[in-house]
């Protein structure tokens, strides 16, 4: 048997108007493993996304979601639609949504 984690990494970035990027969260996390029957060679799906946000003052948020999952290699397509797609979306918001929440709270 072979077994694969999935992956999540999650990236956010803020520029400043003086050039200076600070980093508010950067993160891997395993997802489910994946068992495969002995001489089954898994394939690998992945799918990134990011998102540059303007602050205002010559400053922006840069997000950036990647997932890797492994499957068979016949269900590539179906898996990266169905499956990866909306994962990534939804991550991809949930982050947006907490780096603008933290950066309200910052400048308050």
């Amino acid at each position: 048997m072979t077994r694969e984690n999935g992956m999540l990494q999650v990236s956010s970035t803020v520029r400043s108007p003086d050039g200076t990027v600070n980093t508010i969260d950067d993160e891997s996390t395993k997802l489910e493993t994946v068992v495969f029957p002995e001489g089954v060679e898994p394939a690998t799906v992945s799918l990134g996304v990011g998102m540059t946000l303007n602050l205002g003052d010559y400053r922006s948020l840069r997000i950036d979601v990647h997932i890797s999952k492994p499957c068979y290699a016949e269900e590539t397509e179906s898996k990266l639609k169905n499956e990866i797609e909306p994962e990534v979306e939804k991550y991809l918001d949930y982050y947006v949504k907490k780096s603008t929440e933290f950066l309200a709270g910052m400048n308050k």
